[in-house]
């Protein structure tokens, strides 16, 4: 299996970049702003790899598109009002997109977990993981 171009941090900062995005969007524009801001060096291929990526660009080129659904709904919403609902709107999808990431990693360490009960060599690398990992958490 191919070696993954952008580590779970970059893939995080895209995911963010793409929350709060503001302005104009298209792929290449993300490309450079993520080169510019971030440091990350990619392309727009590479990006659509990711389904986290290219579902938050998806959402947020139809955030971006018109007014929050709840603003929608009633009309007589005030400025600010209709800030803190997009604010509102952006925290359940970052929320939303951290459950999935949080229950992709969850089924990965379980199969991990199971594959370690028949591999003995798997095991103790595991528990060595644990205890360093462990171990750097209590400093």
């Amino acid at each position: 299996m191919a070696k993954p171009s952008l580590s779970m941090s970059d893939v995080r900062k895209v995911e963010k970049t793409l929350i709060t995005w503001q302005g104009k969007l298209g792929w290449e524009t993300l490309v450079k702003h993520l080169k510019e801001s971030h440091g990350i060096t990619t392309t727009r291929q590479t990006l659509c790899t990711y389904k986290s990526i290219a579902g938050g660009f998806a959402d947020a080129k139809g955030r971006l598109r018109g007014i929050p659904k709840a603003v929608k709904k009633s009309p007589n919403v005030t400025l600010k009002q209709a800030e803190l609902i997009q604010t509102i709107d952006e925290l359940r999808l970052d929320n939303g997109n951290l459950e999935k990431q949080n229950a992709l990693l969850k089924g990965m360490l379980n199969a991990i977990n199971c594959e370690s009960e028949t591999n003995p060599v798997l095991k103790e690398v595991l528990r060595t993981v644990r205890s360093k990992y462990l171990s750097s958490k209590k400093q």
